[in-house]
């Protein structure tokens, strides 16, 4: 698969009955268009079309385009499938992490690198507000110059999705309010972002108008006046949901509530964390999420017993290697 571009570290094709796929450790597999802006194959699990009857567990995949792949096209067995407790995006050793706004940051390889944090239903508000600081050294580029930074729910088309987005020097806010491309709002801002220094970005949503802030300021809004229906898929911090694309650069203090900040909070936070010390004074009212990517680098006992239980080979072969060293079943 370091070659090819449509499969992955396990791939599947039809109905499988009593199927499980569990405790693999999947990695750094991301064919040859890896280079292409995140692009490259799924790469790690793959139910292709018509895949049925099969269980996901205990699997630890990181650094491929997308953990978790399915091919619905034309056969709905989808839902025939479990998928549950896996670890995808998760690196042993913890996520890569570089000098941030406060603290560390995230440090996004526009490759494989970003954050899921599972649905819940907190994270789903009917009224919100997105906020995150960046810094990037370079525009994006290419046929699709979006690159997601916080989202929820699969992608801009999807029902329920929500998307705090930057497109080449333009930062964007992305809605679905019913499903579908006819259901897809969008609030961009001109060209403002600059390289090489951290922006406040924030997108706002009060079940009437959607509204872009940069560095405090509001630069651009979208009336849209329809109630968001909750999701419940999860929320990723530096790519999009699915896996399509991915983030380059740093990302710090995300931060999500579950109202429409006023434009003077939105002003107060964008001046408030640039110190650890007046981090205290960021609004905290309707707060329902925040990373801040502080925590140490380690790997979760959880991880690690993928790991271990993966093995670098699988145990039949060692025994077989061992065999044939000692000259025995030549």
């Amino acid at each position: 698969m370091q070659v090819l571009n449509d499969g992955g570290g396990i791939y599947t094709l039809g109905n499988q009955p009593g199927t499980v796929i569990r405790n693999n450790h999947i990695h750094d597999n991301m064919g040859r268009e890896a280079g292409n802006r995140g692009r490259g194959v799924p790469g790690g699990i793959y139910l292709d079309e018509g895949s049925g009857f099969i269980e996901v567990t205990g699997n630890l995949v990181y650094n491929v385009t997308r953990p978790m792949n399915y091919n619905n096209r034309a056969q709905n067995r989808i839902a025939t499938c479990r998928e549950h407790d896996n670890f995808f995006g998760v690196r042993p050793g913890g996520l890569p992490h570089a000098p941030g706004k406060v603290g560390k940051a995230l440090l996004c390889d526009g490759v494989g690198v970003f954050k899921s944090i599972p649905h819940a239903d907190k994270l789903d508000p009917k009224h919100l507000t997105v906020e995150v600081w960046i810094q990037v050294s370079e525009y994006p580029g290419g046929k699709d110059p979006r690159r997601w930074i916080v989202n929820k729910n699969t992608h801009e088309f999807t029902q329920s999705h929500y998307g705090l987005v930057l497109d080449g020097k333009k930062i964007a806010a992305f809605l679905n309010i019913g499903g579908g491309q006819q259901n897809y709002y969008e609030a961009y801002s001109d060209d403002i972002l600059q390289l090489n220094r951290w922006h406040h970005l924030a997108m706002t949503y009060d079940g009437s108008i959607l509204e872009v802030y940069v560095d405090g300021r509001e630069v651009a809004a979208k009336k849209i006046g329809k109630e968001r229906v909750p999701g419940s898929r999860p929320l990723d911090i530096g790519r999009r949901q699915d896996g399509y694309i991915y983030f380059t650069g740093k990302i710090d203090e995300v931060r999500l509530y579950n109202r429409a900040l006023s434009a003077k909070e939105v002003k107060t936070n964008a001046t408030a964390t640039g110190s650890a010390k007046s981090k205290d004074a960021v609004v905290t009212d309707g707060l329902v999420g925040y990373w801040g990517f502080e925590q140490a680098s380690k790997t979760p006992p959880e991880i690690q017993a993928v790991i271990d239980t993966a093995g670098l080979l699988p145990p039949y072969r060692g025994l077989l290697e061992t065999r044939n060293v000692r000259g025995i079943d030549r």
